[in-house]
């Protein structure tokens, strides 16, 4: 049977109205590109990383990119040849390289655009310096809030940590409010990088939002005076790091926060050849009970590969906790000094 132009099935569809068909209204539309949460790790932290321009899309989250018909093999949970086939596209191995590179270009244009989007949300930020204002509206009610959590009012102070009431925030289909803590994410040198926003009655489930659009995402750094560390303690979550930076108490270890799996592998990765210690969430490294559908289960099966190969690769130790690290320190009685025995017993991957 004879093969169909690649270009002309293309054409037959509109790659940003495939996108909203499946993921709803985009977090931000112009008429070039829309910008979403990345819905291919499926992360809780939706801040407009994935972005379609055109007739391409590239997530700056994962680095995932592709045209209409990867987006198709996306949705399905198939392999890109599956769909290749269905739409009777023949293709030699080298033809579909030279085609995935031809479309890897959409990353400098993307990037660009997101680049002068960020420098523009940055400087918005530092003007308005609205971490002091969420910090500033901490009460001895709000601060109990942070101290239900595991945070002391010191620790609140030094990493500036907030409260905002009625935050709005945007839902599939319109906007809702809730109240939140708030957490500055900094550099190493104390610049603040973004605010990240945890909802106290998040509606659709998504507990984190980013305090303005466009900023990313950025790993939490425990100790900011610190340049680089040799010692590291990676832990899955920002507020999970705070407890296990206040419980291990080590000024020779720098504990950093990554708010998704996906940034997990990259920092993980970055951290090859120092003294390293990992703190995953108990479902990064085994499958839940449940998945919505076989594509669900696929992808994560994926993406338990990518941490294990991860992982390995920087010869990390890893301390799975039975349940999530925050939760665990709070429920038990345990000193400092029993914290490190059972993270030093931790084996490498």
């Amino acid at each position: 049977m004879k093969g169909y132009d690649f270009d002309v099935i293309k054409s037959q569809y509109n790659l940003r109205d495939e996108v909203a068909a499946v993921l709803g209204q985009p977090k931000k539309h112009t008429g070039k590109y829309d910008q979403y949460a990345c819905p291919i790790n499926e992360e809780s932290t939706p801040d407009g990383a994935f972005t379609v321009y055109d007739d391409r899309y590239y997530c700056f989250s994962c680095g995932e990119f592709g045209d209409v018909l990867d987006f198709f093999a996306f949705v399905k949970g198939v392999e890109l040849k599956a769909i290749l086939s269905e739409h009777q596209i023949k293709m030699t191995p080298d033809e579909l390289v030279r085609h995935r590179e031809k479309i890897a270009g959409a990353k400098l244009i993307v990037k660009q655009k997101a680049d002068a989007d960020y420098r523009t949300a940055l400087e918005k930020l530092h003007a308005a310096r609205k971490w002091k204002v969420y910090h500033d509206n901490l009460t001895q009610h709000t601060r109990g809030i942070w101290r239900s959590r595991g945070i002391p009012d010191v620790w609140q102070d030094i990493w500036e940590l907030g409260f905002s009431k009625n935050f709005r925030y945007g839902i599939k289909g319109g906007v809702a409010t809730s109240d939140t803590i708030s957490i500055p994410i900094k550099s190493n040198k104390g610049k603040v990088l973004t605010i990240r926003h945890r909802l106290l009655n998040a509606l659709d489930g998504q507990r984190y939002r980013p305090d303005q659009e466009g900023l990313g995402a950025f790993p939490f750094l425990c100790n900011t005076d610190m340049e680089k560390a040799e010692n590291l303690i990676i832990v899955e979550g920002e507020i999970k790091s705070q407890n296990v930076f206040i419980k291990y108490d080590d000024i020779n270890f720098q504990v950093v926060g990554v708010p998704s799996k996906s940034m997990m592998n990259d920092v993980v990765r970055g951290a090859k050849g120092r003294n390293l210690f990992v703190i995953p969430d108990p479902d990064a490294l085994r499958l839940k009970a449940k998945y919505k559908d076989t594509a669900h289960k696929d992808r994560a099966i994926k993406t338990i590969a990518e941490t294990r190969e991860a992982l390995k690769f920087a010869g990390a130790r890893v301390f799975v906790p039975p349940i999530k690290i925050d939760d665990w320190i709070l429920s038990e009685e345990m000193s400092t000094r029993e914290f490190r025995m059972i993270l030093n017993q931790a084996r490498v991957a």
